[in-house]
C-alpha cells in the first residue's frame, strides 16, 4: 500500500526526499545523475547499448563502483526485472 509517508521517503534508504515527486533522496539522486552521465558518455564513446544492459554490466566494476551508485543500480534492476 502506498501511503503519503512512502511518497516522501527514498525507496532505498528511507530518508526524506527533497521533493515528493523526486524518485530518490538527494544522495541517491546525485548517484543516479552520475550513472546517467556515465551512460551518455559510454554511448558517445562506444555506440549502442541499452540502459538495461548498461546497468547490468556496471555491476561488474565491483569495488570501483560507489556504494550509492551500486544501491541505485541494484534497486533499478530489482524493480525493473520483477
Amino acid at each position: 500500500m502506498v501511503t503519503k509517508q512512502n511518497r516522501i521517503l527514498c525507496p532505498i534508504c528511507k530518508k526524506t526526499k527533497n521533493k515528493p515527486k523526486d524518485m530518490y533522496c538527494n544522495k541517491h539522486s546525485l548517484a543516479q545523475k552520475s550513472l546517467k552521465k556515465g551512460y551518455e558518455d559510454w554511448l558517445k564513446a562506444y555506440g549502442i547499448m541499452s540502459w538495461d544492459e548498461y546497468i547490468k554490466n556496471i555491476l561488474d566494476f565491483g569495488d570501483l563502483l560507489g556504494i550509492l551508485v551500486r544501491e541505485v543500480v541494484e534497486y533499478e534492476l530489482y524493480f525493473k526485472l520483477n
